[in-house]
C-alpha cells in the first residue's frame, strides 16, 4: 500500500482517517459528524458546531467538548485537520 503525502478523510462507509504512514484511524460518531458538518457547511462558528453536536449540555460544556475533540483529532492526524 502506498503512503499519502497528507492525511485523507473518508466519511462514506466507515468514517476514517487515512494517515501518511499508511495506517488508519476509525472516527467516533461525533468526530465524523463534526467533519461532515464542516465539509458540507464550510467555516462554521464554534458555538454553532458545539450546540449541534452536544445539544443536551450547557454551552460552556459543549464548547469544551468541541475543543477537546479538535485537539484529539490534531494529535491523531499529526496535521491540522480543522482550522
Amino acid at each position: 500500500a502506498s503512503t499519502l503525502r497528507q492525511p485523507r478523510i473518508e466519511l462514506l462507509g466507515v468514517p476514517r482517517l487515512l494517515l501518511v504512514d499508511g495506517s488508519e484511524h476509525v472516527f467516533e460518531r461525533k468526530d465524523a459528524a463534526l467533519l461532515a458538518l464542516l465539509a458540507l457547511d464550510g467555516p462554521t462558528p464554534r458555538a454553532h458546531a458545539a450546540a449541534l453536536l452536544w445539544p443536551e449540555v450547557s454551552e460552556q460544556k459543549a464548547r469544551s467538548n468541541l475543543r477537546q475533540r479538535l485537539f484529539r483529532l490534531h494529535l491523531i492526524a499529526a496535521h491540522e485537520l480543522v482550522r
